[in-house]
């Protein structure tokens, strides 16, 4: 997902925030449509949660899970002395 992973940076860059991305390698997107699904899924809850949530700082993950794909909603803004403790759901 180096799409993904290239926009979340540009994103945190641009708004100088700190995005966690958590991107599970096993995560397999054959298809071009199953790709750009999930960038599209990611882009728009990253926007919502920048804008909305009054963020300092968001994880955003994708990983595999028995009967498909997650992906975690940041909505919930995750302080930034906890970037790097891993978060309870």
């Amino acid at each position: 997902m180096p799409a993904l992973e290239s926009h979340l940076h540009a994103v945190s860059e641009r708004s100088d925030i700190p995005i966690r991305a958590i991107l599970d390698p096993q995560v397999d997107l054959p298809n071009s449509d199953q790709r750009i699904a999930v960038f599209r899924i990611v882009q728009e809850a990253v926007t919502n949660a920048l804008r909305h949530a009054e963020a300092t700082a968001l994880e955003v993950t994708v990983s595999r899970v028995p009967d498909g794909t997650l992906i975690r909603d940041p909505a919930e803004p995750v302080p930034s002395s906890g970037m790097d403790e891993p978060q309870p759901e």
